[in-house]
C-alpha cells in the first residue's frame, strides 16, 4: 500500500509542469496558432446586375466570394479617379456574398476583394467597364438594328449592322462600343468604332460568355456623339441568340422517279447558322413510316429526298440543331389533284415540239405519244400518269383521266 502511495506522488509530481504550461496558454492563441496559414481568394464572381430604380445610371452588382484561411473579408468599389466608395465588412469562413450598391454606369471601376489574417493578406480585383449599367437614352436618337424588327433577337452566329436614327439631324463625332458579359460577370468591349455605322461582330469563343435563362448572351451596345452641337449619349441592350436559325429553305427540283412516276424525288437546299446538325424528315399523310435525311455541314445542306408518294399529302421538316436550342421549318406539299387533264393534254399535244411518256399507275412504261388521241385508246388503262417532254426536255409529269 506504502508502494502505492510513491508511485502516486511521483505521477503528480510529473504531470503537475505540463499541466500547468497548457492552462497558461490562452484560448485565442490555440485558435490562432491552428488558423496559422495564408488566405486565399479561391474564386470571385459577380452573379447579379441590378439598375437602381431611383437613377438608371447606377446599377448594384452581387458579387459571390470563396476563400480559405481567414474570417476577415473586405470589399469595397474604386473609380478611375481613386474616389473610393462604401466598404463592406464580413467574418464569415469559406464564402460571402457582398451586395454592391450605387455603382456608376458612366465611369470605369474596379471591385476590390482582401482577404487577410494575422500572417498574411489576399487581394483580388474585378474591373467594371462603364456602361455596364443601362442607362436613359438621350432625346432625338435611337439605336436601330439592321434587318430585324422590334422583337428579332439578333443571332450570335453572325455579324448584325447598327446605325442611329437621329431624325434628320447633323451627328458627328461618333463614338460606339458593344461589350459582352463573360462567365465571371464582368462585361468586356468587344469592338469599338468611330464611323457613322458600327458592325457588332459573330462570336467566335461562345465557351467564355455567360449564357443567360433565355439562352442567350447579355450585350450592350454604348454610343456617344454630338448632336446638333450638343453632347449626346444613348445605350441599347442587345444580347445575342445562341439558338441556332434557319434562314431559307428552297425547293431547287421536284422529279417524277424514272422507274415510277406515281412518286417523285425532290432536291431541297437549306441554310441556317449556327446549326451543327441538321436533318429533313419527310413524313407523307396517312403513312406510319417516315424518312430520315441527315447532315453535319455547317451554314448550308442540299438533300436529295427520294420516292415521294404524289398521292399523299407530304411534310417536308428542316430541322437544325446545337447545344443550346433547334429551329425547324416546314413545306407542305399537296397530293397531286384527280382534276380531268384532257383539255390542257390536248392543247399542249398540238405543240409538234411536245411528246409525252405514258404510265399506268404501277409506274410500268406503256408507250410514247405524239398527238392527243393516241392516250385515248390507252384509256382501259385506268388512271394514267402523263410525262411531258417539249424539245427532249423533260416539263412536269400529270395525272390523266378520261372521264
Amino acid at each position: 500500500m506504502k508502494t502505492i502511495k510513491v508511485l502516486f506522488i511521483i505521477l503528480i509530481a510529473i504531470l503537475t509542469p505540463i499541466m500547468v504550461t497548457y492552462a497558461a496558454i490562452p484560448d485565442t492563441d490555440i485558435h490562432t496558432a491552428a488558423s496559422n496559414q495564408t488566405p486565399r481568394i479561391q474564386k470571385v464572381e459577380i452573379t447579379d446586375i441590378v439598375q437602381c430604380e431611383y437613377d438608371p445610371a447606377f446599377y448594384n452588382a452581387t458579387v459571390d466570394v470563396y476563400y480559405t484561411g481567414t474570417t476577415n473579408l473586405q470589399a469595397y468599389i474604386e473609380y478611375e479617379n481613386n474616389v473610393s466608395g462604401t466598404v463592406y465588412h464580413s467574418n464569415r469562413s469559406y464564402y460571402t456574398k457582398f451586395n454592391i450598391e450605387n455603382i456608376d454606369s458612366r465611369k470605369n471601376a474596379c471591385i476590390h476583394i482582401t482577404a487577410t489574417n494575422d500572417y498574411s493578406m489576399a487581394t483580388r480585383t474585378i474591373e467594371l467597364l462603364s456602361g455596364i449599367g443601362p442607362t436613359t437614352p438621350s432625346s432625338g436618337i435611337s439605336i436601330i438594328t439592321d434587318g430585324l424588327n422590334g422583337t428579332d433577337i439578333p443571332s450570335a452566329f453572325q455579324s448584325h449592322s447598327v446605325h442611329i436614327d437621329h431624325k434628320g439631324n447633323t451627328l458627328t463625332d461618333h463614338k460606339w462600343k458593344y461589350l459582352q458579359q463573360l462567365k465571371n460577370g464582368v462585361y468586356e468591349v468587344i469592338s469599338t468604332s468611330e464611323d457613322a455605322n458600327f458592325t457588332i461582330p459573330a462570336i467566335t469563343n461562345e465557351s467564355k460568355y455567360k449564357i443567360n435563362d433565355e439562352v442567350c448572351v447579355n450585350g450592350m451596345i454604348i454610343y456617344q456623339g454630338t448632336l446638333d452641337g450638343m453632347a449626346v449619349e444613348t445605350i441599347q441592350d442587345m444580347p445575342l441568340d445562341m439558338k441556332p436559325h434557319i434562314t431559307k429553305v428552297e425547293i431547287i427540283e421536284k422529279r417524277p422517279c424514272e422507274d415510277n412516276p406515281t412518286f417523285y424525288d425532290v432536291t431541297l437546299d437549306a441554310y441556317y447558322i449556327g446549326g451543327a446538325y441538321t436533318s429533313v424528315m419527310v413524313e407523307e399523310e396517312d403513312n406510319p413510316s417516315t424518312a430520315y435525311y441527315p447532315s453535319y455541314t455547317q451554314d448550308y445542306s442540299r438533300f436529295h429526298l427520294q420516292y415521294i408518294d404524289s398521292w399523299r399529302k407530304v411534310y417536308i421538316s428542316v430541322t437544325t440543331e446545337n447545344d443550346y436550342g433547334s429551329d425547324t421549318y416546314t413545306i407542305e406539299l399537296p397530293a397531286t389533284e384527280d382534276d380531268d387533264n384532257t383539255t390542257s393534254l390536248k392543247q399542249l399535244l398540238s405543240d409538234s415540239d411536245i411528246y409525252c411518256d405514258v404510265y399506268d399507275c404501277k409506274g410500268i412504261f406503256i408507250k410514247k405519244i405524239m398527238e392527243y388521241n393516241e392516250i385515248l385508246s390507252l384509256c382501259n388503262k385506268g388512271i394514267l400518269f402523263v410525262k411531258i417532254f417539249k424539245d427532249k426536255r423533260y416539263v412536269t409529269t400529270t395525272k390523266f383521266i378520261n372521264r
